[in-house]
């Protein structure tokens, strides 16, 4: 069975496969926001990044920089601090981060 994350939108909860899921980002407040494969735009939660971030972070997501967490399985490519997203998306890495990051992403 694939993992799945529940979202709230309007009281409706809907459980997204985890690999739909291509990243995700703080947003102002207290707030994130999500990117999904099939919708057509993003997805507004509650919570800080934080709070999302320690839920999937043994489900192949990482916290490329303060803000910014992406899901492995949807990295393209990095250029230099800069990481590529499959559906076009791209976010700064923090330096520290980039060496880390290059380690586990395979076909980099």
């Amino acid at each position: 069975m694939k993992k799945r994350y529940q979202l709230r939108d309007n009281g409706v909860i809907t459980f997204v496969p985890l690999n739909d899921i291509i990243s995700f980002s703080g947003d102002k407040g207290n707030y994130t926001v999500f990117s999904i494969i099939g919708y057509d735009k993003p997805v507004r939660q509650s919570h800080n990044v934080g709070y999302h971030y320690e839920r999937v972070v043994n489900d192949g997501f990482y916290r490329i920089n303060k803000s910014d967490v992406v899901n492995m399985s949807r990295v393209k490519r990095v250029e230099d601090f800069t990481v590529i997203m499959d559906n076009g998306a791209w976010f700064d890495i923090r330096k520290e981060e980039r060496e880390i990051l290059l380690t586990l992403i395979p076909s980099c």
